[in-house]
C-alpha cells in the first residue's frame, strides 16, 4: 500500500495546516481561560461589593492574582446608591494605582493598600476626607508633597518601605495622631516636624545617627520609639517632653544619659537595653511614675549593679534614693570609724592613767565610757600624743577633727546591718570610782563584788557589721537550719518505716542473714557430723535387717526422711533470740544513721550548688539568666532520665535475680520431694519383692513316685500343689512419678529409658509372671541399688537422686549464676542471701 503523501511540498502544506490548527486551538483555549479568569475575578469583585453595599465597605485581602482594581469599585456609588467609605485591598498584587480611584472614590475615609508593590501614590491628595491611610510593605521611595492636603488624616502607616526622607509638607497634617515610619532608610526628620500633634511616633529600624530634636517640640507626644538606630547621645532638653509616657531607645549606641531625662514627669515605660550606658543619672528616683525599665545588655553598666537591675524597677529607684543619701552617710561612717580607732587607742595606751578603769570598760564587742570623758580626758590626751614629735609609732589615725555635736549626732543616727551601734546605759558598772559631783569625792556604794562604781554611760560597738557579712551569716544559718530540718524529718520517716510491717520484715531478714553468716562454719560442721552418723546407722540397718524388721522398712525410711528434712528448720533457743534482738537493734541504728547521713549529704550538695549558682550568675542579665536556667533544666532532665533508666535496669536485674533464686529454690524443693518419693517407692518395692521371694522360697520341689509327677510342698504347712507356685499379687512396679520440668507423670518405661544406671534392676521386674529365680535376682538387684552411702547426703537438706546428677538442678544453678554475674557487672552490691545461695550451688 503506497503513501498518501507523495511530495515534500504536500508534506509541508500538511504541516502548516496542522500548526495553524494548533495555534488556533491554543488561542481559543487562552481566550476561554482569560474569559473564565475574568469572569471569576469579576465574580470576586461582585461578591465583595455585594457584601459591602450595606455599610459602604469593600474588603479583599491576600488574593495575589487580582493585580488590579475592578471598575465595580469606581461605579460603586452609581450601582448601590451610596458612597464608598472604606477600601481594604491588602496583598492583592497591585503595582500601580489607577487615577480613577482618586476620581470616583473621593469620599473614602479608610484606605488600606498594604503588602503590595506600589511605588507611586500621586493623586492621593484628592481623597480629602481620608482619615486612615495604610501603605505598609510597599516599594515607596518618597511621599508626594501633595500628601499635605490630607488635612483630616489621623493615622498614617508607611512602615516597611524604602523612604529616604519625608517632604516638609507632611508637617501640614495638623490632625495626625499616629505616625508609623518603622523599617525605612530615614536619617533625619523635617525641621518643622515638631508642629505635628502626634501622640504616637514610631521610628524604629532606620538610620538615625543623631537624636531628632524636633521631636521635643511635639506638644502632646505620648509614645516615641526610636529603637535599632545608631544614636550616640540623647538630647539635653528632655524635660520638654511634658506628656511622654513611653520612651523606647533600645539597641542604639548611647553612652551617657542626660540629667534632664529625670525631668519627664509622666514617663512610665523606659527602654534603654542593649546600649553602652555605664551609669544612671544621680536623681533617677525622681521618675516616680516609672513602672517598666529595661537596662539589660549594657555591658559597661556599673551604677546600679546588674544584680540591682535584675531585681526590677522598684529596686533601681530604691537604689537611686539610697545613692542620694550616700554622701550624707559617708561622713557619718567616717566619724564612726574614726571614733572606733580613737577608742582602740585609748584601750591600747590606757589613756587616763589612774582614772582609766573608772572611765573606760570593755564588755565583749562594746566599749563603755561616760560621754564627758571622751572630750575631757580621751581626746586631749591623744592630741598630746599626736603632737609629740618623738611619737613615731604608726597607730593609724593621727587626728580627730570633728565637733562634739556632729559626733554625737552621727553615732546616735548611724545604723549598720545589725542595727544601732550605740547603747545608752543608765547604770553602767566600772572597776573604780571617780565620781565628783560636789567638789568633793564621795564614795560610791559598790553595786556588786568586783565593781566600785555605777553611773550613766554610753556603749559603742567596735566592729561595724556590713550587709554582706550579715547576709553571709544569715545564709550560713539558713543552710544549717535546712540541714537540721532535713535530718530530723528523715529520722522521723525512717523510724516510722522501721516500725511498720515492711520495716520489721526487712530488719528481721537482715538480722537472720547476719546471724547465719556468723554461725555458718560451726553450724555446717555440726549438721554434717549429725547427718553422717544418722546416715551410717540407716545404711547398716538396711544392709543387716532381718525378716522381723522388714515390714517396718517403709515406716523407718519415712521417719528418716522426716528427720533429715527437720535438720534444715532453724531451732531458735533463748540465746539465739537474744542475739537476734541485739542484731536487730544494731541494724535499726545503722539504717537510721545511714539514711540521715545520705539526706544530710544531699542537702549539703544542694547548698553547694546554690552557692555556686549565686557566685556564677551574679551580675548577668535576665536573658542570660533565662538561657542559663534553661540549659540547667535540660541537663537536669537528661540526668534524671539517665538515673531513671539506670534505676529501672537495676530493678529489672534485681527482679530477674530474685525470680531466678525463687525458681531455683522451688526446683530444689521439688527435686528433693521427688527424690524422697522415689526413695520411699523403691524401698517399698524392694521390700515387696523380697517378701515375694521369701514366700516362694517356702515351696520345695519334690517327685511324686506314685503319680510320677513333680509336686511342690510347703515347708511350713505341708501343703502340696500339682502346679508351679506363683508370686503373690503385690504391685511389683513403683507408682508413676512426676517430671519436675513438665509436671507430667512418668511411666516406669520412661524412667528406665532416661535413667540408665537403674535399667538392669528395673527391667528384671517387668511382669507378674516371672519365675522364682527371676524374682530372686530382681530382689537382689533392687537391694543392691537401695544401698545408701555417705555421698548420698549433702549438707543437712539435699538428697541426691539415686540415678546420678539431675540435669534440671544443674541448669537452674547455671541460670542463677549467669544472672548473678550480670548483676555484679553493673556494680550493684549483692545481698547475703544471694551469696549464700551461690555457696550452696
Amino acid at each position: 500500500m503506497g503513501s498518501w503523501i507523495d511530495t515534500p511540498q504536500e508534506r509541508q502544506e500538511l504541516a502548516s495546516k496542522l500548526n495553524a490548527r494548533y495555534r488556533e486551538s491554543k488561542h481559543k483555549q487562552q481566550v476561554m481561560y482569560a474569559a473564565t479568569e475574568k469572569e471569576k475575578t469579576d465574580n470576586i469583585w461582585k461578591d465583595a461589593c455585594e457584601k459591602g453595599k450595606s455599610n459602604g465597605k469593600i474588603r479583599l485581602c491576600w488574593l495575589v492574582d487580582l493585580k488590579h482594581i475592578s471598575n465595580r469599585v469606581y461605579s460603586y456609588q452609581s450601582d448601590y446608591g451610596r458612597e464608598l467609605q472604606e477600601l481594604v485591598l491588602d496583598g492583592i498584587g497591585l503595582s500601580t494605582l489607577n487615577t480613577d480611584l482618586f476620581k470616583y472614590c473621593m469620599d473614602l475615609i479608610h484606605l488600606s493598600l498594604a503588602s503590595n508593590h506600589i511605588s507611586d501614590i500621586d493623586g492621593i491628595h484628592s481623597l480629602r476626607k481620608l482619615l486612615h491611610l495604610n501603605l505598609l510593605c510597599n516599594n515607596l521611595t518618597d511621599l508626594p508633597a501633595s500628601i499635605g492636603n490630607l488635612a483630616n488624616l489621623t493615622r498614617l502607616d508607611v512602615a516597611n518601605n524604602k523612604l529616604v526622607n519625608l517632604p516638609h509638607e507632611i508637617c501640614q497634617l495638623c490632625q495626625l495622631e499616629h505616625l508609623n515610619l518603622e523599617c525605612n532608610e530615614l536619617s533625619e526628620l523635617p525641621v518643622s516636624f515638631g508642629k505635628l500633634s502626634c501622640k504616637v511616633v514610631n521610628c524604629n529600624y532606620n538610620k538615625f545617627t543623631v537624636f531628632p530634636d524636633c521631636i521635643l517640640d511635639m506638644p502632646i507626644l505620648r509614645q516615641f520609639s526610636i529603637m535599632a538606630n545608631e544614636i550616640g547621645n540623647l538630647s539635653v532638653g528632655m524635660e520638654r517632653f511634658k506628656y511622654l509616657e513611653v520612651f523606647h531607645v533600645s539597641r542604639n549606641r548611647i553612652t551617657i544619659l542626660p540629667d534632664s531625662i529625670v525631668e519627664i514627669p509622666s514617663l512610665q515605660c523606659l527602654w534603654l537595653d542593649y546600649n553602652n550606658i555605664s551609669a544612671l543619672p544621680p536623681n533617677f528616683h525622681r521618675l516616680r511614675r516609672l513602672k517598666v525599665l529595661k537596662l539589660e545588655g549594657n555591658t559597661d553598666m556599673v551604677y546600679p549593679s546588674l544584680k540591682t537591675i535584675t531585681m526590677g524597677v522598684e529596686e533601681v529607684l530604691r537604689w537611686s534614693r539610697g545613692r542620694l543619701e550616700t554622701k550624707k552617710t559617708a561622713k557619718v561612717r567616717q566619724i564612726v570609724q574614726s571614733l572606733e580607732e580613737v577608742l582602740s587607742l585609748v584601750q591600747r595606751h590606757r589613756i587616763g592613767g589612774d582614772l582609766y578603769e573608772s572611765l573606760f570598760q570593755v564588755n565583749g564587742n562594746y566599749c563603755q565610757f561616760p560621754p564627758d570623758a571622751l572630750w575631757s580626758v580621751f581626746i586631749p590626751e591623744l592630741r598630746k600624743i599626736w603632737s609629740n614629735p618623738e611619737n613615731t609609732s604608726n597607730d593609724g589615725i593621727q587626728s580627730f577633727a570633728f565637733e562634739r555635736n556632729e559626733v554625737e549626732q552621727a553615732i546616735f543616727e548611724f545604723r549598720d546591718a545589725a542595727g544601732p551601734i550605740v547603747k545608752r546605759l543608765s547604770n553602767a558598772r566600772f572597776r573604780r570610782c571617780s565620781c565628783d559631783l560636789t567638789g568633793r569625792r564621795p564614795v560610791c556604794i559598790p553595786p556588786k563584788v568586783g565593781w566600785m562604781c555605777q553611773r550613766p554611760a554610753i556603749a559603742l560597738r567596735m566592729k561595724v557589721a556590713y550587709e554582706e557579712n550579715m547576709r553571709e551569716k544569715r545564709r550560713l544559718l539558713e543552710e544549717e537550719k535546712r540541714i537540721e530540718d532535713a535530718a530530723s524529718a528523715t529520722e522521723a520517716i525512717t523510724k516510722s518505716f522501721l516500725e511498720s510491717d515492711d520495716g520489721m520484715i526487712m530488719v528481721r531478714d537482715e538480722a537472720e542473714k547476719r546471724l547465719s553468716l556468723r554461725k555458718q562454719s560451726s553450724s555446717d560442721s555440726t549438721e554434717t557430723s549429725s547427718a553422717a552418723s544418722i546416715n551410717k546407722r540407716i545404711v547398716s540397718g538396711i544392709q543387716t535387717y532381718n525378716l522381723s524388721e522388714r515390714h517396718n522398712c517403709s515406716c523407718f525410711m519415712i521417719a528418716y526422711i522426716t528427720h533429715v528434712d527437720q535438720l534444715s528448720i532453724p531451732q531458735l533457743n533463748r540465746s539465739h533470740q537474744r542475739e537476734l534482738r541485739h542484731v536487730e537493734e544494731e541494724i535499726k541504728v545503722e539504717y537510721t544513721s545511714r539514711k540521715v547521713s545520705e539526706k544530710t549529704q544531699q542537702v549539703m550538695d544542694g547548698n553547694k550548688k546554690v552557692r555556686w549558682i549565686m557566685k556564677s550568675w551574679l551580675g548577668v542579665t535576665n536573658d542570660e539568666v533565662f538561657k542559663g536556667w534553661r540549659d540547667c533544666v535540660e541537663v537536669s532532665k537528661k540526668q534524671q532520665r539517665r538515673e531513671q533508666r539506670k534505676k529501672s535496669r537495676e530493678e529489672r536485674l534485681r527482679y530477674e535475680d530474685e525470680m531466678a533464686t525463687y525458681e531455683f529454690k522451688k526446683l530444689e524443693a521439688s527435686i528433693l520431694a521427688d527424690a524422697c518419693a522415689r526413695l520411699i517407692s523403691l524401698l517399698t518395692l524392694a521390700f515387696r519383692v523380697h517378701l515375694a521371694h521369701t514366700q516362694l522360697s517356702r515351696w520345695e520341689q519334690k517327685w511324686d513316685d506314685w503319680n510320677d509327677v513333680i509336686v511342690w510342698v510347703n515347708k511350713d504347712s505341708d501343703e502340696t500343689r500339682w502346679y508351679k507356685p506363683t508370686p503373690p499379687l503385690y504391685p511389683l512396679q513403683p507408682p508413676s512419678l512426676i517430671d519436675v520440668s513438665t509436671g507430667k507423670h512418668l511411666s516406669p518405661r520412661t524412667i528406665r529409658r532416661n535413667e540408665s544406671d537403674s535399667s538392669s534392676g528395673e527391667d528384671s521386674i517387668s511382669s507378674d509372671e516371672k519365675s522364682v529365680g527371676d524374682a530372686t535376682s530382681m530382689g537382689e538387684s533392687a537391694r543392691s541399688n537401695l544401698s545408701i552411702t555417705k555421698d548420698d547426703i549433702i549438707g543437712s537438706h539435699d538428697i541426691t537422686i539415686l540415678h546420678g546428677k539431675d540435669a534440671e538442678l544443674e541448669l537452674a544453678a547455671k541460670r542463677v549464676q549467669e544472672r548473678r554475674m550480670r548483676y555484679l557487672s553493673y556494680g550493684i552490691q549483692r545481698s547475703g542471701e544471694n551469696d549464700e545461695l551461690s555457696d550452696d550451688i
